[in-house]
């Protein structure tokens, strides 16, 4: 008796295996929308830093050069930032069409024997620019003496 009740439930399982596999699949659709536009990505492009100089009559400000990107997402503007170590110092925002920007008048003080530096940054809202990175340096009487762009 065992026996055929065995046999029993096996040929159960195998009837309803056989009758689920020819079951249709009731998860699948087809959407018949489509993409009609497409997705680009860019960035700000940092400017290009062509050459720095300082004012060699009073050695109180040294200026900073640059020159437009042409490529990637429009700026609104520049970010000109000194730094005296990781003390922010002095800033300015340049108009987006700037090539040029000074440090006359950013600092309250000329440190002595001090090499500040400079960061240039492309900007857009809150989007910015990888970073153009220079330095000026002061003689021991606080006066800027070179500058690296």
């Amino acid at each position: 008796m065992r026996r055929r009740a065995l046999i029993a439930t096996i040929g159960l399982v195998i009837a309803a295996g056989a009758l689920a596999a020819s079951q249709p699949v009731t998860a699948a659709w087809t959407d018949t929308e489509f993409a009609t536009t497409s997705v680009v990505s860019t960035s700000l492009v940092a400017p290009t830093k062509t050459s720095c100089s300082v004012d060699v009559v009073l050695g109180l400000s040294a200026t900073f050069n640059w020159t437009n990107p042409t490529t990637g997402a429009p700026r609104t503007g520049y970010v000109f930032q000194i730094y005296n170590g990781a003390t922010l110092v002095g800033s300015a925002t340049p108009a987006a069409n700037a090539t040029t920007q000074s440090t006359s008048g950013l600092l309250s003080t000329l440190l002595n024997s001090v090499t500040y530096t400079v960061q240039l940054r492309a900007a857009n809202n809150l989007w910015r620019s990888p970073v153009a990175t220079g330095t000026f340096t002061t003689t021991a009487l606080g006066l800027i003496t070179s500058c690296t762009w």
